[in-house]
């Protein structure tokens, strides 16, 4: 007598808890990747923005420190005449941005 072909319901039935488990895993995935990792990313956009926008400024101050000193060793006088050559140097830097700026509209203005 032939014995009867093993189901392959039999194999099924005895991988069930590793299936229930890849299940898991892949829900606990796709729910990390909608919740976590967009947070992830604007939490490190954040914390570089900052930190580039610190390193900036320190450049900026040390850069303006320094270009004070370099010019106040070599024009005559006082420290004022370095003063001065820089204040008009960013006085006419901001009568340009303020005369290339874009008026307002009629619209924004009757609104505020």
């Amino acid at each position: 007598m032939a014995e009867p072909p093993v189901s392959s319901d039999d194999s099924a039935d005895r991988d069930w808890p590793a299936q229930i488990a890849d299940t898991a895993v892949r829900v606990i995935e796709q729910i990390r990747d909608k919740t976590t990792r967009p947070a992830i990313t604007i939490a490190r956009g954040l914390v570089f923005g900052l930190m580039a926008l610190t390193v900036g400024t320190v450049a900026v101050f040390l850069l303006l420190i320094g270009s004070i000193r370099l010019v106040n060793g070599y024009l005559p006088g006082k420290v004022w005449t370095t003063y001065l050559l820089f204040g008009a140097v960013f006085s006419l830097g901001g009568i340009l941005l303020f005369s290339r700026r874009k008026p307002r509209s009629a619209n924004a203005l009757s609104s505020s």
